[in-house]
């Protein structure tokens, strides 16, 4: 089975290819988010309250290379900073790879299977794999797919190695099985993960 596409949306980086501080603190504004909502999940949250058509009841794929960056960064901070006892559970919890899907159905009240996936260069294939194959079971008509980045120090650092430069972004898909004579929703052979998503929304 192939997927096609229905809709998109995109919570883009500013000129300096990191998300728009400003831009974020008016969305955890508009979306009713605590000022604590990290960048990630505020620029995820705010692709998907602009996704057209967005179901509750899709299941929904998560992909990140690294996930959570600012939240991971800070909880090591802290075990460094302090000692472990008095490390926050909010601040490990935040940190998880599953954190921003969790954070997304509680946001939009989704009751729905949710699968966190990291990897790198063949990411967006292996999220894809896994959308098809939830679809054929069919227990669902659409899955929803998020695949974001954000940056560090480390994770800008990956991105090099991979020979992109470094960016954040919140990719969201909203994807159907192919209909007869339409075009499967696949990145193209041999082009990467960074410069399909920089295809894709032409940054």
């Amino acid at each position: 089975m192939a997927l096609r596409l229905i809709a998109s949306s995109f919570t883009a980086p500013g000129a300096d290819l990191r998300w728009d501080d400003d831009f974020l603190c008016a969305e955890r504004a508009r979306l009713g988010l605590g000022r604590r909502t990290d960048r990630m999940t505020a620029a995820v949250l705010s692709a998907l309250d602009r996704l057209e058509g967005r179901p509750n009841d899709a299941p929904l794929l998560f992909g990140s290379m690294l996930g959570v960056q600012s939240r991971i960064t800070a909880l090591q901070n802290d075990l460094i900073d302090f000692p472990e006892d008095q490390i926050g559970p909010v601040s490990f919890s935040c940190s998880v790879h599953n954190a921003v899907p969790g954070a997304a159905t509680i946001q939009f009240g989704m009751k729905v299977p949710v699968f966190s996936l990291a990897g790198f260069d063949r990411l967006p294939e292996r999220v894809l794999s896994l959308a098809e194959a939830v679809l054929s079971a069919g227990d669902a008509d659409h899955a929803l797919v998020i695949l974001t980045e954000e940056r560090s120090a480390f994770a800008d650092r990956a991105m090099r190695l991979h020979g992109t430069d470094p960016m954040e972004f919140a990719a969201v898909f909203l994807l159907g099985r192919e209909e007869e004579g339409g075009e499967a929703f696949r990145p193209p052979p041999g082009l990467d993960y960074f410069r399909w998503i920089r295809s894709l929304f032409s940054i």
